[in-house]
C-alpha cells in the first residue's frame, strides 16, 4: 500500500495543498495508486509532546507491512534526528520505505540510502535551529527597543511606529468594551443572573468585538479591565438594548441622569425608589442579586 504524508509548520512553507498535489502528480506519472493521505500542521521539532503532529503518529501506528511513503522533502518527516531514528528503525522493521521526493532521498534496506537519508534530517535540524536563534536574537534586539508581541489586551491595538510593533489606546474598542460593561452592570434581574447567562445574550444579539463569540474568560477580561468606567451615555444604551429585548431592566447604581457616579443608589423592592447606600452595601446588593428594602437601613427612599 501507498501512502502520502504532508505537514506545514508556518505560512512561509510550501503548503498542503501544493505537496499533495506535487506527490499525486509523481504518483500518477508513475502509475501509483495512494490508497491514504495523512497530514499535520504542527512543527517537526518535538515529536514526543502529546499534541503533536497527530497524523503522523496515525499513520505510524496503521501503516501495514511492506507499504511506501511519500513526503514533499526529508524535513516534512522531521527535523530532529534523535525523535526520528527509532520510528525510521520501527519502518524498517516492517519492511516500510521512505520517499522523500524533491531531494531524491530514499529510506530503505539500503544501509547507504539510510545514511544519507539521516544527513538530510540532520541538515534540516541545522537549519531549524540556526533559525530559532535569529528569531530569538532578533526578538531580544526588537524587545530592547519596546516592541510588543502577541495579541493586543483589550481596549489595545497594534501599530507599527518606526519599524517597531506597539500597542497603543483602540479608542473604537474601548467605546464597546464601555457599552459592554454598562450592559452587565445594568442587567435584567429574571433573565442575566450568571456571567455564563450575559455570555447567550452577548452572542445571541451578535454582540462583538473583534469579530469573536463571548467565553466566560473573554468577557471576565472586558469586565474586569481599568481601560473602561461607565458614563450616562453608556448608561442610555444599556437601557435601550434592554427594552429593545423586551425586557425588564433592573438597575444597581446609576440609572438616572441626575445621580452622579460617585454616589451609589439601590432600588428599594417594596417602594420601588432608588436610595442612597454607602460602597459595601451597593457592592453586597449589587454582587448577589438580592432583594434590598430601604427600611431594614432606615433611611429616606430618593425622590
Amino acid at each position: 500500500m501507498n501512502f502520502i504524508y504532508v505537514r506545514q509548520s508556518s505560512k512561509k512553507q510550501c503548503s498542503l495543498t501544493e505537496q499533495i498535489e506535487f506527490i499525486s502528480n509523481h504518483l500518477t506519472q508513475n502509475n501509483i495508486t495512494c490508497h491514504k493521505i495523512f497530514q499535520d500542521i504542527h512543527s517537526a521539532w518535538n515529536y514526543k509532546k502529546s499534541e503533536s503532529r497527530p497524523g503522523f503518529k496515525k499513520m505510524v501506528r496503521e501503516i501495514s507491512p511492506n507499504s511506501a511513503i511519500y513526503i514533499y522533502d526529508v524535513s516534512r518527516f522531521s527535523r530532529n534526528i534523535i525523535q526520528a531514528t527509532p520510528v525510521l528503525k520501527k519502518l524498517s522493521s516492517k519492511n516500510i520505505r521512505v520517499y522523500s521526493l524533491t531531494d531524491s532521498q530514499i529510506w530503505d534496506n539500503n544501509q547507504k540510502n539510510k545514511d544519507n537519508f539521516l544527513k538530510f534530517i540532520m541538515n534540516s535540524q541545522i537549519y531549524s535551529s540556526n533559525l530559532s536563534h535569529r528569531v530569538c536574537q532578533k526578538n531580544s534586539f526588537l524587545r530592547s527597543k519596546g516592541a510588543k508581541f502577541g495579541t493586543p489586551k483589550f481596549g489595545e491595538k497594534a501599530v507599527k511606529l518606526n519599524g517597531i510593533r506597539k500597542f497603543v489606546r483602540n479608542e473604537d474598542e474601548i467605546k464597546r468594551m464601555i457599552n459592554i460593561k454598562s450592559l452587565w452592570k445594568y442587567r435584567v434581574n429574571h433573565k442575566i443572573k450568571t456571567l455564563r447567562d450575559f455570555v447567550n445574550i452577548l452572542n445571541e444579539s451578535e454582540i462583538r468585538i473583534r469579530n469573536k463569540k463571548w467565553s466566560k474568560s473573554s468577557l471576565t477580561r472586558v469586565l474586569t479591565s481599568n481601560k473602561t468606567h461607565s458614563n450616562q451615555n453608556s448608561v442610555r444604551i444599556a437601557k435601550k438594548f434592554f427594552a429593545e429585548l423586551n425586557l425588564e431592566a433592573i438597575t444597581f447604581g446609576l440609572m438616572s441622569s441626575e445621580v452622579e457616579e460617585k454616589d451609589y443608589y439601590v432600588e428599594c423592592s417594596d417602594c420601588k425608589k432608588f436610595i442612597q447606600v454607602d460602597k459595601r452595601t451597593y457592592h453586597f446588593f449589587n454582587g448577589y442579586d438580592t432583594q434590598f428594602f430601604c427600611k431594614t437601613i432606615d433611611k429616606q427612599c430618593k425622590s
